[in-house]
Order: C-alpha cells, then structure tokens, then sequence
C-alpha cells in the first residue's frame, strides 16, 4: 500500500491521464471571433490531427469559406456569409444569405461519392460546417469536429 502523501499525486497523474484520452485525435482547436449586431461572439471548434493546409477564401458575394486539406484528399470546411470587408467577422445570418451561401458551398445534407468517398454540410448559427472526400473513418472524426463546434459570447 502507497504512503497516505502519495495519493494525491497518483490520483493526479491518473487524471490528467484520463482528460489527455479526450483530447487524442485533436492538434488544433479554430478559433473565430465574429460580430452579430452590437454583440461580439466567438465561435470555438475541435479540428481533426493531420491537416496539412489551410486555405481561407472570400468571393465577391462576401461568401468566407475556411478549409482545412488533409493528405487524403479530404477537407473539412467551414463558411460564412460576410455583411462588409472590414477585418472584423460580421456574420450574416437571414435566410437570403444563408440561400446564397449553401448555393456557393453545396446543398445542405449528406452522401456518399461515386468513388465511395462521404460528404456533409449542415447549417448551424449562421455557419455551415462540411467536409468532402472522406473515407467512412474518418468522416466519423469529422462528425466529431462539427458536434464539437459552440459559439459563446
């Protein structure tokens, strides 16, 4: 039996071991700052390991579209529709915006590929979150990723 002064350190070990086991998997964690009216919020969301880039794009309609390339072939995604071009994210959510952005991005659901591939899109708090060509096992590590998205002010 351990000395009673050592309890406190084995259980301590055994905890950080067992939080660590919850974040296996994660290298990164986006991190977006973006306004809504007057109300400044951040959006927070676990990014699978092993992306090897990173692309942001924004087209003329203010679409804003963040992407994250994975040696595979996959990219997991998020978009948003801009109000302005100012540095600061001001998102825009009506549905008109949201229309046009699912137009820019793809049509909101899930499938299979021809090549056997998965993808999805799904809208949440004026963002929609995807991912294109992902095997079936690691489209289950995206599904994670866009559970895990929370916006909070």
């Amino acid at each position: 039996m351990l000395p009673t002064r050592k309890w406190p350190v084995m259980l301590l070990a055994v905890m950080v071991v067992i939080s660590s086991c919850g974040l296996a998997g994660v290298a990164d964690r986006l991190e977006y700052d973006f306004d809504e009216g007057n109300t400044k919020y951040r959006l927070v969301m676990a990014i699978p390991d092993g992306f090897r880039s990173e692309l942001h794009t924004r087209d003329e309609q203010g679409n804003s579209v963040r992407t994250f390339r994975y040696h595979d072939g996959s990219r997991l995604y998020i978009a948003c529709r801009e109000q302005s071009d100012k540095p600061a994210l001001a998102i825009d959510k009506n549905q008109e915006a949201m229309d046009l952005l699912t137009n820019s991005v793809g049509p909101l659901g899930e499938g299979t590929n021809p090549d056997g591939t998965r993808w999805r899109r799904t809208k949440k708090g004026g963002f929609i979150l995807g991912y294109d060509f992902a095997d079936p096992e690691k489209a289950k590590q995206y599904d994670k990723a866009i559970l895990s998205m929370r916006i909070r002010k």
